[in-house]
């Protein structure tokens, strides 16, 4: 994984998991969205989900 991780703004998303990987989508790679939506969505709780969101892009909130 990059040492510097794309920074996504999820302002508008926080809380949907969907719209969260739309935001990633246009700043991964198609293989690191691939398996960025697999491991999210393999998670149980969004504490979970969000953290590996955090493993990939670094979140900013405006």
């Amino acid at each position: 994984m990059q040492s510097d991780k794309p920074k996504v703004d999820m302002s508008f998303c926080l809380g949907n998991v969907e719209k969260m990987l739309e935001a990633c989508k246009p700043k991964l790679s198609a293989a690191e969205y691939c398996r960025l939506r697999d491991r999210v969505l393999g998670e149980e709780s969004y504490k979970q989900q969000k953290e590996v969101f955090a493993e990939y892009v670094k979140i900013v909130i405006k």
